[in-house]
C-alpha cells in the first residue's frame, strides 16, 4: 500500500492470501467469536444513529433490519421496519379520521 505510513505492515496483498498472516489471524479469530465480521448492528435511542458511538454510522453502513434504533436517520440507509397487521388497521383509522 503506497499510502500506508506503518511500520512493519502486514496489511499487504501478499499477507492477504490464503497462507497470509492477515488471513491466518482472521480465521482464528473466527474460530473463537463467529460472528466477528459480521453485520453491525445498533439500538440507539436519541443519537438516531448519526453519531461515532453507532456502529453501523461509525463503519460506514446502512442500519438493518437487526439493528434495534429508534428514529433511525442513518445517512447511509434506516432499518426498513414493517408493518403489523394492528398497525395497519390503525394507520388507515388515522387516515380516515383525520
Amino acid at each position: 500500500m503506497d499510502s500506508c505510513k506503518c511500520l512493519s505492515c502486514a496489511n499487504t496483498e501478499a499477507e492477504s492470501g490464503t497462507d497470509g498472516k492477515v488471513t491466518v489471524a482472521r480465521q482464528e479469530v473466527l474460530t473463537k467469536k463467529p460472528n466477528a465480521f459480521g453485520d453491525k448492528t445498533c439500538k440507539c435511542k436519541k443519537s438516531k444513529c448519526l453519531k461515532m458511538y453507532c456502529a453501523c454510522f461509525s463503519s460506514g453502513n446502512a442500519c438493518g433490519d437487526k439493528c434495534k434504533c429508534e428514529d433511525c436517520a442513518n445517512p447511509k440507509g434506516q432499518r426498513s421496519i414493517p408493518i403489523r397487521p394492528n398497525d395497519e388497521e390503525a394507520l388507515g383509522s388515522a387516515i380516515l379520521s383525520g
